[in-house]
């Protein structure tokens, strides 16, 4: 099926846009990766990677954390 090849074409590509800190895993979590990767580009927020803090991410002026 051509539109499941897509899929797996765009999570490898955005795996490897944001490598280390999201997976874009066709599970239950593809929907919190692609919400924060969108996040992440509209607000310049800088991830800090796969559950590695407390907080999803940082801006860097001024340092806010969003969870």
């Amino acid at each position: 099926m051509k539109e499941i090849q897509q899929l797996l074409d765009i999570t490898q590509s955005l795996k490897r846009q944001f490598e280390g800190r999201l997976d874009f895993s066709l599970d239950g979590r593809l929907v919190g990766d692609i919400g924060e990767a969108l996040v992440s580009e509209r607000f310049d927020i800088e991830l800090y990677g796969k559950n590695k803090h407390r907080y999803d991410g940082y801006h860097h002026l001024p340092e806010k954390r969003f969870k």
